[in-house]
């Protein structure tokens, strides 16, 4: 888990800002915190979050610093999915990644999410929307 400090410090550094709000800064994600069915994972070299929806799925972002990336990226992400997919009863994660953002839809795919659709975000970029199922994730992940 993260507290909303270090969250604030991740989603505001250089490397991570430009991706979440392309023009804006001093970005504070303290109140994504304080609603109970969102989840954070992560430290001060990124975070994974995860804002419940109204559907028995939850919505999954990457906050990755320049100081995590490669395996150790996807390593990090696993291991946020599976807190997800272990502590909760959540049926499916998803997402919508920017086309432009070429590394976060390579991950979304090396972590096991499979393209679903496409959409048009809040801030007017075309995005392709991304899922992983319970089932899908168990499969991929069993030991």
């Amino acid at each position: 888990m993260i507290d909303a400090a270090t969250l604030n410090e991740v989603v505001n550094d250089p490397s991570v800002a430009p991706y979440v709000a392309p023009g804006h800064s001093n970005l504070d994600l303290s109140e994504f915190l304080g609603d109970s069915a969102n989840i954070a994972y992560g430290d001060h070299k990124g975070a994974v979050i995860f804002n419940k929806l109204e559907s028995n799925a939850m919505e999954m972002h990457y906050l990755l610093t320049n100081q995590v990336r490669g395996a150790a990226a996807l390593q990090f992400i696993r291991q946020a999915i599976g807190h997800v997919f272990t502590t909760t009863n959540v049926a499916a994660i998803v997402g919508a990644v920017p086309r432009a953002n070429l590394r976060a839809r390579i991950i979304s795919r090396a972590v096991g999410l499979v393209a679903i659709g496409s959409c048009i975000d809040l801030g007017g970029r075309s995005c392709v929307i991304y899922k992983l199922d319970r089932e899908l994730w168990a499969g991929l992940y069993r030991c």
